[in-house]
């Protein structure tokens, strides 16, 4: 089962991969040209996430736990998927414009590159989904096998 996941959750990377690196080309033939603009890009950092997660799947897969449940790890998703979640709701947006214009009015320097900092938005969805993956615990049953003993 735990193969099976591994090469699913690789299938589904690239595929994910595949659609967000021709989505300016599918979009018009799905008809997602008449949504808004922030719908498009809303869609565009989902399908990051989503890839993301699946990195963090796979290797949440290859750590072989030896839970026979599956759990959600909060701590650990809070650590690593805070700073991201922060990023994306600042990256492209208003609030990021005034923050810098208040912090960052006097040096044009510094205002660039709090510019270029909360403009990933790529890296910050990716780096979500991931955290979002690794926090995910598969546990699968061990299998018991008994042995007869010849006698």
């Amino acid at each position: 089962m735990r193969i099976f996941l591994i090469v699913f959750s690789y299938v589904n990377l690239f595929l994910y991969i595949l659609i967000y690196s021709l989505y300016d080309n599918i979009a018009p033939l799905v008809g997602l040209t008449s949504l808004s603009t922030g719908a498009q890009s809303f869609l565009k950092v989902s399908l990051l996430v989503i890839a993301g997660f699946f990195i963090g799947l796979i290797a949440s897969l290859f750590r072989k736990g030896r839970s026979s449940r599956s759990s959600f790890d909060y701590s650990l998703f809070l650590l690593l998927g805070l700073a991201p979640f922060v990023m994306l709701l600042l990256s492209e947006g208003s609030m990021t414009d005034f923050l810098i214009r208040v912090f960052f009015r006097s040096s044009k320097a510094l205002s660039e590159a709090a510019f270029y900092v909360f403009s990933r938005t790529a890296i910050y969805a990716l780096w979500y989904g991931l955290s979002i993956g690794i926090s995910v615990t598969v546990g699968f049953k061990e299998k018991i096998i008994r042995h007869k003993a010849s006698a």
